[in-house]
């Protein structure tokens, strides 16, 4: 059974970060198991219409591939030496530190990584600890106070919930410790691995000393409860008592000396057994209370309630350690393999993806005699296509909603992080005469292009990069592939002669052509850059001048940009181009009809 393709490649955002670092990296569809290696990140074949299964699958891609990109695993190894507990700090501590890092290099992954928290939330992997656990409390409050206070990811509750669990159950010295050594500027400061080990070493230091410190306030009550026991006397007094009374009694002979009496005057009231059985009356009375458990019985129950008592308190880090060996070996990480996993469980499909190029980013200036590789006159086609444009891209206004210190009007969602610092709660809302949009521009640089084709690509190339940039709001890259690193041919990279954060440069762009066509791949690599920013129209020019070297991979990396939101653009020199059957496609002849191509087909794509 065939994979809808439109319902696939939705998933393709997955490779937004792929090569934006690590040319080598590699992400592949098969399987029904997700796993992530060095390197090497697999998703499994699922329904790809089910969209909590893409958002599962796209936020776990872009968070493993923040780990591969920040994280030192040796910093992993020394917190498994100190102990097994450590690590789980460490790992919370790292995740935000490492979104935190990859939020500011690609801004579009803070929205995936959101969803995938909002997700998780449903799902249950992110959900409020047990509130008379040690171990769960201390892992879940710095994992949400992290990533409430630095990422503002929506667990501010949990947090806030946690954090009133954090000081129940830990009592305030504890709970003031803990967010002293994790206070705002720490979570700043968090840059490397390295300075997370640093906090949950400390973190874990300090849960150690409390531990110990339990465990001797445990001991000292233990011992003034043995001490004020073994000096009571109260029972030995009543005992004694008991026994002074019981002699004095036995020692009066004044019942003997009227029975004397009694006996010589009146012989048969001698015979009277009246004062013997009132006698044995009051031996056998004697004998009960001598026989009266009731107080000893009292102090057996006293006993067992202290030793119990005892025995609890006693068993306060001993409880904790128990806490920690019962943790489930499976992190956050782990569930939500799990859950992927199950989302694929039914599904045999394959998907065989195509291979994108390597980024290749290192651009030197040519030299002076290449010039004529670009027209000088390229600053006035700027001038005249700069205004045109900026209407063409103005056309719509962009609405920015954002949350200050101060205002009128209260954002009631954002009232519960009041209470750890969010002050930006007051809603404003502004109307930008800005589009917000990413730009990609890819310049076809193979053999076929004569030296008039490359002379008249790069000029193209270097007037519309250089008149994006100057629309505000507007940001722009440019590729041009085949790229070879230090002339060697065994490998065919996308040369990016103008990144997004760059102003062109002119020489930059002194490009001749060589090699195949690989338009297929090109697109995927370019693909994967612009599905990676914030801005939310992306558009993408493809100028060629010759058919690819597969068509049909061609169309499906068109297809495949579009099902991501990529508007795609050919312009042919000279020639209708195969491959470009569900993109918009102009041909021009020379670089004064480019302004005409591109205001009809950028207004088409606003519409």
């Amino acid at each position: 059974m065939k994979t809808n393709r439109n319902q696939l490649l939705r998933k393709f955002k997955n490779l937004s970060r792929v090569l934006t670092h690590n040319s080598s990296m590699k992400v592949t569809f098969s399987g029904k198991g997700a796993f992530h290696t060095s390197g090497h990140i697999n998703l499994p074949i699922g329904d790809f219409a089910d969209d909590d299964f893409i958002t599962m699958s796209l936020g776990y891609c872009d968070h493993e591939l923040g780990h591969e990109q920040y994280t030192n695993d040796n910093f992993y190894q020394l917190a498994a030496n100190r102990h097994p507990f450590m690590v789980r700090l460490l790992n919370s501590l790292d995740d935000v530190h490492q979104e935190n890092r990859m939020f500011a290099d690609f801004r579009g992954t803070r929205i995936s990584i959101r969803k995938l928290v909002e997700l998780c939330k449903i799902k249950g992997v992110f959900c409020l600890p047990s509130k008379d656990n040690h171990a769960q409390v201390l892992k879940g409050w710095v994992l949400y106070k992290g990533r409430s206070e630095l990422l503002e990811q929506p667990v501010v509750e949990l947090f806030q919930q946690t954090d009133v669990m954090m000081k129940n159950l830990f009592g305030d010295e504890f709970y003031q410790k803990c967010h002293h050594i994790l206070r705002s500027d720490v979570l700043n400061s968090l840059g490397s691995t390295e300075a997370c080990f640093n906090v949950a070493e400390a973190i874990w230091e300090a849960f150690v000393e409390w531990m110990d410190e339990q465990e001797r306030k445990d001991d000292d009550s233990q011992e003034d409860s043995d001490g004020a026991e073994g000096s009571d006397d109260t029972d030995g007094a009543d005992d004694d008592s008991q026994d002074d009374s019981d002699g004095a009694e036995g020692s009066d002979d004044t019942d003997g000396a009227d029975d004397d009496s009694q006996e010589d005057s009146d012989g048969a009231e001698g015979s009277d057994d009246t004062d013997g059985a009132d006698d044995d009356s009051q031996e056998d009375s004697d004998g009960a209370e001598g026989s009266d458990d009731t107080d000893g019985a009292d102090d057996d129950s006293q006993e067992d309630s202290d030793g119990a008592e005892g025995a609890r308190q006693a068993s306060v880090k001993a409880k904790i350690i128990e806490e920690i060996e019962e943790m489930s070996s499976e992190d956050e990480h782990a569930e939500i393999i799990k859950i992927i996993d199950e989302m694929a469980a039914n599904s045999d499909a394959s998907v065989e993806l195509i291979e994108p190029l390597g980024l290749l980013k290192k651009c030197e200036t040519q030299p002076k005699y290449r010039e004529k590789l670009i027209d000088s006159d390229c600053h006035r086609l700027v001038a005249r296509m700069k205004n045109p444009l900026k209407r063409v891209f103005h056309d719509q206004n962009f609405v920015n909603f954002s949350h200050k210190n101060r205002g009128k009007s209260i954002s009631s969602t954002r009232l519960a992080g009041v209470a750890v610092g969010n002050t930006k709660v007051f809603e404003s809302e502004s109307i930008h005469r800005s589009p917000n949009a990413a730009v990609g521009l890819l310049v076809d640089s193979s053999g076929s292009m004569t030296f008039e084709d490359m002379k008249m690509a790069n000029s193209v190339a270097y007037s519309l990069s250089d008149t994006l940039d100057s629309i505000h709001g507007v940001k722009s890259i440019v590729g041009y592939y085949p790229a070879f690193e230090n002339d060697d041919y065994r490998n065919q990279f996308c040369g990016i002669v103008k990144p997004f954060e760059a102003k062109a440069n002119i020489n930059n762009f002194l490009v001749c052509g060589s090699g195949g066509t690989p338009t297929a791949e090109a697109v995927c690599s370019m693909t994967s850059l612009l599905a990676s920013r914030a801005e939310p129209r992306k558009l993408l020019f493809v100028i060629t001048d010759g058919d690819p070297n597969c068509v049909e991979s061609t169309k499906q990396a068109v297809e495949e940009a579009q099902a991501v939101g990529v508007k795609v653009f050919g312009i042919g020199i000279k020639r209708l181009i195969a491959g470009f059957d569900g993109a918009d496609f102009e041909v021009i002849n020379s670089k004064d009809e480019l302004l005409n191509a591109l205001t009809k087909k950028l207004k088409h794509a606003f519409i």
